[in-house]
C-alpha cells in the first residue's frame, strides 16, 4: 500500500519535472522541482523507515505466531492427554464403584453370618472364663490334695518308723521271752531231778 502511494506521488512529479526540464522554465521552477523532489525523497525514506519497521514487527509477528502455533499444539497435546487420562479416571472410577457395590452387597450378605461369630465368640469367652474358673478350683484341690498326700507320706514314714522300732522291740522281747522259757526249762528240770533224788 505505501510503495503504490509513493510511486502514485513520484510518477506525476517526476513527469512534470521532466517537462519542466525540457521546457527549462526558469530556476525558480527548478527550485520548486528540486524541493519537491527532496520532500519526495524524504518521504520515500520516511516510507522505507516504515517499511523496514513493519517487516521486523512483521517479523516479530511471524516468530510470536510461530510460538503461538507452538504453543497451541503442546496445549493440544495437553488438553488429549486430559482428556484420556479423564476417560481413564472414569473408567476406574465406574469399576471402583462397581466393585464397591459388590462389596457392599457382599458385606450385605456376610453380615447374618458376622453376628452369628460374634455370638459364638461371646460365647466360647464365657465357656473359657468358665473353663479358667474350674481350673482354678481344680487348681486349688490339687494344691490341697498334694498337700494332704504330702502330710499322709510323712505320716506313713512316721508310723512306719514307729513300726519298725515297735517290731525291733517285740524281736527282742520274743527272744527274752525264749531265753526266759529255756531257763524255766532248765529250772523245772532241775527241781524234777531234786524231787527225784529227795524220794
Amino acid at each position: 500500500m505505501t510503495k503504490r502511494r509513493v510511486f502514485a506521488v513520484l510518477l506525476p512529479c517526476l513527469g512534470y519535472a521532466m517537462v519542466l526540464t525540457g521546457c527549462d522554465r526558469g530556476a525558480q521552477e527548478r527550485a520548486q522541482l528540486k524541493a519537491q523532489v527532496e520532500e519526495l525523497q524524504a518521504s520515500l525514506e520516511q516510507t522505507r523507515a516504515e517499511r523496514d519497521a513493519l517487516q521486523e514487527k512483521v517479523s516479530e509477528l511471524s516468530k510470536s505466531l510461530e510460538e503461538s502455533k507452538n504453543r497451541l499444539a503442546e496445549m493440544t497435546q495437553a488438553r488429549d492427554d486430559l482428556q484420556q487420562k479423564s476417560k481413564e479416571l472414569t473408567t476406574s472410577r465406574d469399576e471402583l464403584s462397581k466393585r464397591v457395590n459388590e462389596l457392599t452387597k457382599q458385606h450385605e450378605e456376610l453380615q447374618p453370618q458376622i453376628a452369628q461369630l460374634t455370638q459364638a465368640r461371646k460365647k466360647l469367652q464365657d465357656e473359657v472364663s468358665t473353663l479358667k474358673s474350674a481350673r482354678d478350683d481344680l487348681q486349688k484341690r490339687i494344691e490341697r490334695l498334694t498337700e494332704s498326700r504330702d502330710k499322709a507320706l510323712a505320716n506313713a514314714n512316721s508310723a512306719r518308723t514307729s513300726v519298725q522300732e515297735l517290731v525291733g522291740r517285740l524281736e527282742k522281747q520274743v527272744e527274752e521271752v525264749s531265753k526266759l522259757r529255756d531257763q524255766v526249762a532248765t529250772v523245772r528240770m532241775a527241781v524234777e531231778q531234786l524231787q527225784e533224788r529227795l524220794k
